[in-house]
Order: structure tokens, then C-alpha cells, then sequence
């Protein structure tokens, strides 16, 4: 197993050697172009991913390392502009590795510009982890816009003094009429859109739930400006953060859950009211054939 220089076998800090030393190991690329585009140097442990050794670069123009007569090409771009006086940052995607480089020009001591220095990282695990998270997102996006439900996240004091809506998922309009930027703005419009008749309810729900941090579960009605009421029930778990109290929670649609209760009550009460009404008959008839009967004895006896 390969072990690292001991401190003595070491360069020392201000020669040359120490410089270079360092320039081999630097976990980059350091390197250099004349104004023909030609390498005049590459140093650094980052080339040994790409099988480059010291030297290896030095005269080979930009063209014939990348294999190309794109002038197009990034790298390119970036190193005529450093030429022409500029600092320009970019990124290289090159034999399977994602490169992001800054160079700059190379300046004589008379501030001549006669050439360039850049240095290059290799970002390729960060490019992954970035791309990882762009699909992640997309997917809970893509979760957000078609779960049948809103999801939300409100916060403020446990007295209620204070409250701000920090997350709302896209069906927010569909629930109450306006955008999530609008209630960003004005949070009350998430209880404007309540039902003026069960407001009374929401507010001993929510007081009750933040005076005994308590999970909140409540079924009322929304009445959206120039939309549709509909049932909704709203369930959300409370969490104590610093002086305020989150709420994550869900409000999902029990509309046709409260038509088929009301039609089930409906039936229920149809069906009792008849069966009312027809025992009231058989009474009636009872009544009527001991009226008859006793007009019947009353008539024998005599």
C-alpha cells in the first residue's frame, strides 16, 4: 500500500519544488494557453482521471485535445475571451466528467496580456446530486399537482396574535379560489373562503387544537368568490418551533361523503315518516272496527 511523503521528505515551502509539488497534488487542474490556443502547461492530480500526465498537454492546441473544429465549444469560447481580457467562468462536460473552470488572462510584468491561466474541478458528483434533486422535485411536483387534496403549512403565535401561510401545494386555488402568491400576501383569505355559518366552528376547532397543542380535524364548508361550496374536512398535526407553532396539514374534498350522508338521512326520514303515517292508518282502521264492534254489542243487548 502506497503512504503518503513523510514531513521531512518534503520540498521546501518556498522553493520551486514546493510549488510544483503542490500543483501535482492539487485535487484541479491547473493549466495555461498561449494565444495560438496551444497548452503551454497542465498540472494538478485531476488530470490522472483523465490518463493526462505532466507535459502531456504542453503545445497541443485546444482543437486537437478536444478532437473538434467547433470553435463553439466552451472551453474555446471561454479562453478567447480570456485572451481578450476577461475573466469568464464555464463548465465542460468531457470524457464522462463534468469540469466547472474559471479562467483568466495571463499577464507580463508590463500588463501585456500573453496568455491565459485557468483551473478546472471536477464537479461531476455534484452535477449528479443537483440532477437528483431537480428529478426529486419534479416528482413531489408532480405529487402536489395531482394528489386529490391540498397540503399546507401555516404558523404563528399559540395565541393566534400572529399567522403566516409558509407553504400551500398548487390546488390551493382550486379549494378556495385564489392563488397561493395571493394568500402568501393575506393569509385571512384562507378564512374568507370559509362559510360564513361554520366559521364559528373552525375557530373553537383551531383555538381548541393551539391551546392543547392538539392534532386539528375539522369538517366545514368553503364558498369560494363565484365557485362552488363544497365540504371539506381539514386535518393537520401541530410542531413547536422557537415561538410559534407550525401546522402541517391536508384539507381534502368530503363533498360527496355529505351528499351521501344527507341522501341516507333523506331516505331514513322518508322511510319513518311512511312508516309513521302507516301505523297511523292501522290505528285509525283499529279504531274504526272497535267503534263497529261496540255499535254491534250495543245493538245485541238490546
Amino acid at each position: 500500500m502506497a503512504h503518503e511523503p513523510r514531513i521531512s521528505a518534503l520540498p521546501a515551502p518556498t522553493s520551486d519544488a514546493w510549488l510544483r509539488y503542490l500543483a501535482d497534488r492539487m485535487p484541479a487542474m491547473l493549466w495555461s494557453v498561449d494565444h495560438e490556443l496551444r497548452f503551454l502547461g497542465g498540472y494538478g492530480n485531476g488530470m490522472t482521471a483523465l490518463g493526462v500526465r505532466p507535459g502531456d498537454l504542453t503545445g497541443v492546441s485546444l482543437f486537437e485535445y478536444f478532437q473538434t473544429e467547433d470553435a463553439r465549444l466552451p472551453a474555446i469560447v471561454a479562453v478567447r475571451k480570456a485572451l481578450a481580457g476577461e475573466r469568464v467562468t464555464f463548465e465542460q462536460h468531457w470524457l464522462g466528467y463534468t469540469y466547472e473552470s474559471v479562467v483568466e488572462p495571463l499577464r507580463s510584468g508590463d500588463g501585456q496580456i500573453v496568455g491565459c491561466v485557468g483551473i478546472s474541478f471536477d464537479i461531476t458528483e455534484r452535477k449528479a446530486a443537483e440532477a437528483n434533486l431537480l428529478d426529486e422535485h419534479a416528482k413531489w411536483q408532480r405529487y402536489l399537482e395531482h394528489v386529490p387534496a391540498m397540503l399546507y403549512e401555516t404558523a404563528g403565535r399559540p395565541d393566534g396574535s400572529t399567522m403566516h401561510v409558509p407553504f400551500l401545494s398548487p390546488r390551493v386555488a382550486e379549494f378556495f379560489g385564489v392563488s397561493a402568491s395571493e394568500i402568501f400576501r393575506n393569509p385571512l383569505l384562507l378564512i374568507e373562503g370559509i362559510h360564513p355559518d361554520d366559521r364559528m366552528v373552525y375557530f373553537e376547532a383551531a383555538i381548541a387544537s393551539m391551546q392543547a397543542c392538539a392534532p386539528f380535524d375539522c369538517e366545514f364548508r368553503l364558498l369560494p368568490n363565484g365557485g362552488e361550496q363544497r365540504w371539506v374536512r381539514a386535518m393537520s398535526q401541530p410542531i413547536v418551533t422557537g415561538e410559534e407553532l407550525h401546522y402541517f396539514g391536508v384539507v381534502v374534498d368530503i363533498t360527496a361523503r355529505k351528499k351521501k350522508d344527507d341522501e341516507g338521512s333523506r331516505k331514513l326520514s322518508e322511510f319513518l315518516q311512511n312508516h309513521i303515517r302507516g301505523a297511523a292508518n292501522v290505528n285509525e282502521r283499529l279504531q274504526r272496527e272497535m267503534g263497529d264492534r261496540r255499535d254491534v254489542e250495543t245493538t245485541l243487548r238490546k
